[in-house]
């Protein structure tokens, strides 16, 4: 399809999903400059990761497996996902996003072992790949392999030392090895980097919980609860946020529910 809309600029809301996606695909296909709008930074964050991947295979005209692989990944049809991707992997076994996808999308239905191997064959491939590293990194951590998750840590961060996503992986990798001084201190880091993303601020939570320091988690709770209040009670961080509320109340020696009219009380 031809529209001459090459070197254009397009501005398409609802392009995370569904048909705002694929009429955001089509305009990428055709060469213009996409402006992205979803209902939410998550939603969006999703969508620009997703488009990025997309939007050189799909000016190359690359095969329909894999345009097919990111749709659903995109939707959260993880299952549906994998077929694609492998298919697309079958048809060019040297596709480095054909592999990245299968990795990743393995790793959602935690299937870690599956997930990792697709992943080096990546990063084999595009020795460039900060996300297949991610991959790796994130498999390895789930699989206790501590070594080579610091490894592709570390090799992430030499390709680009100011990554959020990379050191925010590294932090939850500190959390889930105990060595939560580490972490507190790269998530503050990452908070003065960018003060608005709320995960940085319920994964220092849980560092803080570990390290008694209840009263410094208590502030930054109330700090999501007053100016991050959507992102934390609605989308892939509502459960997350749940159980970090709900540890820290256990620390505390209350519950979720009284910590958190606390919190609105004394705003008020």
């Amino acid at each position: 399809m031809e529209l001459d809309l090459k070197g254009k600029s397009a501005l398409i809301t609802g392009g995370s999903k569904g048909i705002g996606f694929a009429t955001a695909r089509a305009f990428a296909a055709e060469g213009t400059s996409l402006h992205i709008a979803a209902r939410n930074a998550d939603d969006l964050e999703r969508a620009r990761e997703i488009y990025e991947r997309v939007l050189p295979v799909l000016k190359e005209q690359a095969n329909v497996s894999l345009n097919l692989g990111l749709l659903h990944y995109a939707e959260d049809r993880f299952k549906a996902s994998i077929v694609a991707f492998a298919d697309a992997a079958n048809w060019d076994p040297n596709d480095p996003e054909a592999r990245l996808g299968l990795a990743q999308a393995y790793e959602r239905v935690g299937k870690f072992e599956a997930a990792m191997k697709q992943a080096k064959v990546a990063y084999q491939l595009n020795g460039k790949s900060i996300a297949a590293l991610r991959s790796i990194a994130r498999a390895a951590t789930a699989l206790k392999k501590n070594k080579e998750a610091e490894a592709a840590f570390g090799q992430a961060l030499k390709l680009d030392p100011k990554s959020l996503a990379v050191r925010n992986d590294l932090a939850f990798f500190y959390l889930k090895n105990g060595k939560f001084e580490d972490a507190r201190g790269l998530l503050e880091r990452l908070i003065q980097d960018d003060p608005n993303r709320p995960e940085f601020r319920l994964n220092l939570i849980s560092a803080l919980i570990h390290l008694d320091q209840t009263e410094a988690a208590q502030t930054y709770m109330n700090d999501l609860l007053t100016n991050h209040r959507a992102r934390i009670t609605q989308g892939p961080l509502k459960s997350v946020a749940r159980e970090v509320f709900r540890d820290l109340a256990k620390k505390m020696g209350t519950t979720a529910e009284a910590l958190i009219a606390a919190s609105e009380a004394a705003s008020q």
